[in-house]
Order: structure tokens, then sequence, then C-alpha cells
């Protein structure tokens, strides 16, 4: 009937079409499993740049935030220097001892003009 060389072609070429259909089905899960790594890492990707949008523009608020603060900063110190140089062209406490009525009200509404802008201050943040 079949001779040996006929049966051994027929079992090589049985063989060899049973190992290209595994690798075939190998290769379609590894092309599945790579296509859905594929789409992962795009939305990872997505998400990495849309973080890195807010971040820039929460950076760039804070350099804002920081330029404005230095300003405020420098009118706050140039205040400073002129109540400085108005309390070392006064001296307040022969004043006081002089013309205690009248420096004890002033420095009282001083005072309260000082805490009502710190607390306008404080409240417009």
């Amino acid at each position: 009937m079949f001779d040996k060389l006929t049966i051994i072609l027929l079992v090589v070429g049985i063989a060899l079409s049973g190992g290209g259909y595994l690798l075939y089905s190998k290769m379609k899960n590894d092309i599945k499993f790579l296509e859905e790594q594929n789409t992962t890492l795009k939305n990872v990707n997505k998400s990495n740049v849309e973080t890195l949008n807010k971040e820039r523009e929460n950076s760039k608020r804070q350099v804002e935030n920081i330029l404005s603060l230095r300003t405020e900063l420098g009118e706050a110190e140039a205040y400073l220097d002129e109540l400085q140089r108005l309390f070392q062209d006064h001296d307040l406490t022969r004043l006081a001892e002089e013309k205690p009525g009248l420096i004890e009200r002033r420095i009282n509404d001083g005072t309260k003009d000082v805490f009502d802008s710190i607390e306008q201050f404080t409240r417009s943040r």
C-alpha cells in the first residue's frame, strides 16, 4: 500500500502543518497581547501629557504669584523704611512724656489703622 517514504513524508508534513498552526496561533496571541499593551501605553502617554500640561500651567501660575509677591514685598519694605525714618525723626518717648493725651490718641489711631489694614489684606487672600 504505502511505502516507507510516503509514510515518512506524510508524518513530516502533518508535523510541519501542526507546528505551523501552533506557531500561527502563538503569533496571533502575541499580536493581540502587543496590541493591548500598545493601547495601554497610548492611554498612559495621553495621561502623562495631560499631567505635564497641568503642571506647566501650575508652574506658570506659581511664577506669576511669586512675581506679584515680590512686588508686594518691595512695597512693604518701602513702607517699612518710611516708618523707620519717621520713628528716627521723632522722639516719641519725649513727646509721650510732654503730651501724653495727644500721643496716646495718635498711637492708638495708628495701631487701629495698621490692624485694619492687616485684617483687610488677609480677607482679600
